[in-house]
């Protein structure tokens, strides 16, 4: 409970901007659809988002009807460009769960409480798993609000499995990203890593939907192909086996990040 503490402390402001944030930017977006519904410039940009190559579409979906505000939430709310925002804030977090402290020599710290190291990763993953969580409820309460505010209503709780898709997706690359900055121990470095690779997977799993082969392969392994919530709002679908990957991910991921950790080095 003291790393827990200490880390609220350290991040309680942070995630209290990226809340914010993320809770305005989608209460803006149902007033935007209000704002645009009624005018002919909804038509024109559907018109304008389906004639875009394939690989800009796949960044927020396409195909949907935004006369309908489930359609146009579909598309702008819960679209794979939402999951930027996200995979920011996870990379940074996760480069300063460990790494920061051990680039500050402050990792006495740490190694002189009375736990386990891999207590401290779990403590670590923990923290981390409470401030995605925060952040997708701000996410969900921003729409929410927007959606009764303009007179309209939601299937709240097919919106609520998209959410939890998107967090277990979120769990288990920030499980990955914690694997590789154990064995970075500048920050920096660990920033850049972490954050690079996050905004790699993500464009590359947008340009690749219809590649076969390796590249298809490699697509499988940025687990982002595993947010999927267009069949979850359109037809009530719940996808357990993508649930269950990313379960899986995110504890084999941590176990190793846990052992790794045990055996390093760590410079006081």
């Amino acid at each position: 409970m003291a790393l827990l503490r200490q880390q609220a402390r350290a991040e309680w402001l942070s995630l209290l901007v990226w809340s914010a944030s993320l809770w305005a930017m989608m209460f803006y977006f149902v007033f935007l659809w209000q704002s645009l519904v009624g005018s002919g410039a909804m038509r024109q940009l559907e018109l304008l988002t389906r004639n875009l190559p394939e690989s800009l579409r796949n960044l927020y979906g396409a195909g949907f009807d935004f006369t309908s505000i489930t359609g146009w939430l579909q598309a702008f709310a819960f679209g794979g460009w939402v999951m930027v925002p996200l995979i920011i804030y996870a990379s940074l977090f996760v480069a300063g769960m460990i790494t920061r402290e051990v680039d500050r020599h402050t990792a006495e710290f740490l190694l002189a409480l009375p736990v386990a190291r891999w207590q401290v990763v779990l403590s670590r993953f923990a923290g981390l798993a409470a401030a995605l969580l925060v952040l997708h409820v701000a996410h969900m309460a921003g729409v929410a609000v927007g959606v009764l505010a303009v007179g309209q209503s939601l299937a709240l709780g097919s919106w609520a499995i998209a959410e939890l898709n998107s967090f277990l997706v979120m769990l288990a690359i920030s499980s990955v990203f914690l694997v590789i900055t154990v064995f970075i121990d500048d920050y920096g470095a660990a920033v850049g890593t972490t954050v690079g690779l996050g905004l790699a997977m993500f464009f590359y799993q947008a340009v690749t939907e219809r590649s076969s082969g390796l590249l298809k392969l490699i697509r499988g392994l940025c687990l982002l192909p595993l947010y999927d919530p267009a069949p979850i709002l359109s037809q009530g679908t719940v996808p357990w086996s993508h649930m269950g990957v990313l379960a899986a991910v995110c504890v084999a991921g941590l176990g190793l990040a846990a052992f790794l950790f045990e055996k390093k080095q760590v410079r006081v």
